[in-house]
C-alpha cells in the first residue's frame, strides 16, 4: 500500500468532523464530501498545509521502515 498524502490524511481528519455536523437522516455522497473538504482545504492557512505535509512525511518514513523494499509502480 502506498503512504497517504497530506491531503489524504486532512480529508480523513476532516471527514469526520463533517460527518458529526450533518442534519440526521442526510446522506452525503462520497464525491459532495470531497468536493466540501477540498473547498476547505483550500481556504486553509499556510501553517495548517504545513502541518498536514509534515505529518505526510512521519506517515512516510514509517511506510518506508515497514516496506523497505517498496517501490509505487502504478
Amino acid at each position: 500500500p502506498r503512504p497517504r498524502n497530506a491531503w489524504m490524511i486532512y480529508r480523513s481528519e476532516k471527514w469526520k468532523a463533517l460527518l458529526g455536523r450533518q442534519p440526521s437522516g442526510t446522506v452525503l455522497k462520497q464525491a459532495d464530501i470531497s468536493r466540501i473538504i477540498a473547498e476547505d482545504w483550500a481556504n486553509e492557512p499556510e501553517a495548517v498545509r504545513v502541518e498536514y505535509e509534515r505529518k505526510a512525511r512521519a506517515v512516510k518514513e514509517e511506510h518506508a521502515r515497514m516496506y523497505p523494499d517498496y517501490k509505487y509502480t502504478p
